[in-house]
């Protein structure tokens, strides 16, 4: 019993970490996303293999500019910074914009309830087998 209720819980960690939130390729070319949604959060896959977030981007010339979070470790501790970024459009190779994930967030609440509910029926039943 207490075996399955740790799976359970387990799965809930795993599936609430990944389901707010995704990541949605994109087909248009870079100038015109960051023109019509420059406060996007997106991630971009560079010519050298390298992969970039980025965000509130603006294009000026051939380089898409934008900030990017950066933690440095000063004094003893992490410290997290927002740092400006230039990259060149011709190195862009693919394009992702963060987006909500609206089917995984629900049924990222299903499961949720489904869960309580299951653990408020456990306890009800108490140690009494259930079949």
């Amino acid at each position: 019993m207490r075996r399955t209720l740790s799976i359970l819980l387990v799965g809930l960690f795993l599936l609430q970490s990944t389901a707010c939130y995704s990541w949605r390729a994109e087909s248009e070319p870079a100038a015109a996303l960051a023109a019509a949604k420059p406060q996007q959060t997106y991630r971009l896959h560079l010519a050298n293999g390298k992969t970039i977030e980025i965000t509130g981007v603006v294009v000026r010339g051939d380089s898409l500019r934008g900030l990017t979070d950066s933690a440095t470790f000063a004094r003893g501790e992490i410290q997290d910074a927002r740092v400006g970024r230039a990259v060149p459009l011709a190195d862009i190779t693919a394009l992702e914009r963060h987006q909500i994930n609206v089917v995984g967030t629900a049924v990222l609440v299903a499961v949720c309830a489904a869960t309580a509910l299951a653990i408020k029926g456990l306890e009800r039943f108490g140690s009494r087998p259930l079949f």
